[in-house]
């Protein structure tokens, strides 16, 4: 009976052998870089897996705040990026973090001012870039790219690293992640579509923007090209229709937005909520836009949604989703000089 047992045991431990085999790989070499601290989480340039923004953001913050003085912040999710502290600096004076997320929420934002009010973060600007799915979400999100920090979401830290870990151990994620490790190209039917980010960018490691240069690059070295490849048309579906997302802020919704506004004000701090220039060109809600305007003033509130001279040019755009940075740095210079004119 005895060694009935061993020799169940050595089985199972035989069997179990290629997933501890895996295990160690993952803890070797933390390729979602949240197990172990770095001094930089990005290389300028260089092909990588995506990394979780929300960690990335919150760890280097807690990294940098008491040396550098945050008192100014960017939120939003990666749409933000257009609109840079460096450019944000140039018409409103501040020391500017980028605290943004991939695909941010309601909830990521108002979790991380919370966050900062917990730190004591003396809080004198703050700029929102708003979107219909960041103002939909008002719970944690899911998925190791989008769960956030176990400190910004005051959820466990367990699930937290379960969720990288079992990503790791998809079958669809482990086996690419190997054969790029011996330099061996990834079979079709392998690929992952989140294992590694097509394009390269550069990195601000101070106030944590983050640059598209190589989109940039490759717009000025084959502009028709890049649209083709990206599937980005000047043709909308909007058929000189005007189309409108249905309505966003409900009793949650506005609730998390009372409180942003309490925290705000607490602060004495200004505030500016840019609404996102959807390439989809579909107006955001105008029960919506009431609806902030009303808490946080209408001098405070600029909607880009809809049809617009930026919407309307397709080379405005790196993507669906991101409109190119000088067209974030224009929209600032129009909302600064407008906020100065007083709207005249």
């Amino acid at each position: 009976m005895k060694k009935h047992y061993i020799k169940l045991l050595y089985s199972l431990l035989l069997a179990s052998l290629p997933l501890l085999v895996l295990i160690i790989l993952y803890f070797l070499t933390d390729p979602f870089k949240v197990i172990y601290s770095y001094p930089s989480y990005y290389k300028n340039n260089v092909i990588e897996i995506p990394l979780n923004r929300d960690y990335i953001s919150t760890e280097l913050f807690l990294k940098k705040y008491k040396y550098y003085n945050y008192n100014s912040f960017a939120f939003g999710s990666s749409r933000s990026l257009a609109f840079m502290c460096k450019d944000i600096n140039k018409y409103q004076k501040g020391n500017y973090f980028h605290f943004d997320a991939n695909g941010e929420t309601l909830f990521g934002v108002l979790e991380k001012l919370r966050f900062l009010k917990k730190l004591n973060v003396k809080i004198d600007n703050c700029i929102i870039i708003l979107d219909s799915a960041l103002v939909l979400q008002t719970k944690n999100s899911e998925g190791h790219t989008y769960i956030k920090h176990p400190l910004i979401s005051n959820e466990s830290s367990c699930t937290f690293q379960y969720t990288f870990l079992t990503t790791f151990l998809s079958n669809k994620f482990f086996i690419p992640f190997i054969f790029s490790k011996v330099n061996l190209k990834i079979p079709k039917s392998l690929e992952y579509p989140d294992i590694f980010d097509l394009r390269t960018f550069e990195y601000d490691s101070v106030n944590n923007d983050i640059i598209f240069a190589s989109a940039e690059k490759e717009i000025a070295d084959t502009k028709e090209s890049y649209y083709k490849k990206y599937q980005i048309s000047a043709e909308r579906p909007n058929n000189g229709i005007k189309r409108y997302y249905d309505r966003l802020i409900n009793e949650e919704q506005l609730k998390d937005f009372m409180e942003i506004k309490s925290i705000i004000d607490k602060n004495k701090a200004n505030i500016i909520l840019i609404v996102y220039p959807d390439y989809n060109q579909v107006y955001f809600n105008l029960n919506d836009i009431e609806n902030l305007q009303k808490l946080f003033g209408s001098k405070n509130i600029f909607d880009y949604s809809g049809v617009n001279k930026y919407t309307n040019d397709l080379t405005n755009y790196y993507d669906l989703l991101h409109i190119r940075s000088f067209v974030g740095d224009e929209i600032l210079q129009q909302i600064f000089n407008e906020m100065k004119t007083g709207g005249s």
